[in-house]
C-alpha cells in the first residue's frame, strides 16, 4: 500500500483497489465488477478540487488505470468511468450548479454511445449498464439508455 502523507487519503489506495478487482475479476470469471474509489471525493473535500494535491491524485489514477484498463479490455469487459457528484474549487457539492451536478463520463466498450459533445443526466447511467449487462430495464427507470 502506498505511504501515508498529507495526500494520500485512500485507504487502500486506488493501485490496491485496481489491483484486487483485476484480481477478482480472473480468479472468478466475474460477469461484471462495480468499483467505487473514494480517493478523488476525499481529496477534493480535503483541498479542494483545484488544488496540487488533487491534480497529483488524479495524474497517479490516471497512471493505475493505464495499467489495468488494457488488460479489462483484453478480458472483455467494456469500462465506465465516471463520478458520483462535481465539486467546487473550494470542495463542496450537493448543490444545483453545473459545477457541482456535471461530471464527465468515459465509455470504453462496444456499444454506440452518444456524441461527446452531449450533456447527459446521470440518470441515464443505471439503465445503461442494466442494457449492457443483457438485464431489462424496468420501467421506473424512465431516462433512456446511453449506449446501444
Amino acid at each position: 500500500m502506498a505511504s501515508a502523507h498529507r495526500g494520500n487519503l485512500a485507504v487502500p489506495c486506488d493501485r490496491d483497489l485496481l489491483a484486487q478487482a483485476t484480481m477478482l475479476g480472473e480468479r472468478f470469471a466475474a460477469d461484471y465488477i462495480l468499483l467505487h474509489t473514494c480517493s478523488p471525493d476525499s481529496v477534493g473535500h480535503k483541498y479542494g478540487q483545484d488544488s496540487i494535491e488533487m491534480d497529483t491524485h488524479l495524474y497517479q489514477l490516471d497512471a493505475a488505470l493505464s495499467v489495468y484498463l488494457p488488460r479489462w479490455r483484453e478480458a472483455g469487459y467494456e469500462v465506465l468511468i465516471t463520478a458520483d457528484h462535481g465539486q467546487t474549487g473550494r470542495g463542496h457539492h450537493g448543490g444545483t450548479t453545473d459545477e457541482m451536478r456535471e461530471v464527465p463520463l468515459y465509455y470504453f466498450g462496444a456499444g454506440a454511445g452518444p456524441a461527446a459533445e452531449e450533456v447527459l443526466s446521470q440518470l441515464q447511467l443505471a439503465p445503461s449498464v442494466l442494457r449492457r449487462l443483457g438485464v431489462a430495464v424496468p420501467q421506473t427507470m424512465a431516462a433512456a439508455p446511453l449506449f446501444l
